[in-house]
């Protein structure tokens, strides 16, 4: 009874492989997925859809940042893991929607 990754042809899912029941983001890859999944502080399957897309706008923020060190990324997912409003949320999809539009046209 744990999580898993499923790919297909528009990404990749998290599922439990219990249930057999996908939740979460569409990932761009199996990669993201499972550091995604690693990522997290819990396991995603007790998390609400709110909670885990608040999760994974943090987790889109924090990535690539350069960090240089664990301690560091962890008070700043920290600074920013307070739940995001209707307004953050919308922003934060936007964002993403521009960046992969833009990856996935060049």
């Amino acid at each position: 009874m744990s999580v898993s990754v499923l790919e297909g042809e528009h990404g990749a899912v998290m599922y439990c492989n219990t249930t057999m029941w996908a939740f979460g983001p569409v990932f761009d890859s199996v990669k993201d997925a499972l550091q995604f999944k690693s990522w997290l502080s819990d396991d995603p399957r007790g998390y609400s859809d709110g909670e885990l897309e608040n999760q994974y706008g943090v987790w889109l923020q924090t990535r690539g940042l350069g960090f240089d060190s664990e301690n560091e990324q962890e008070a700043f997912k920290d600074w920013l893991g307070k739940p995001f409003t209707d307004y953050e949320r919308d922003v934060l999809k936007s964002i993403h929607n521009e960046w992969k539009a833009t990856v996935w046209s060049g």
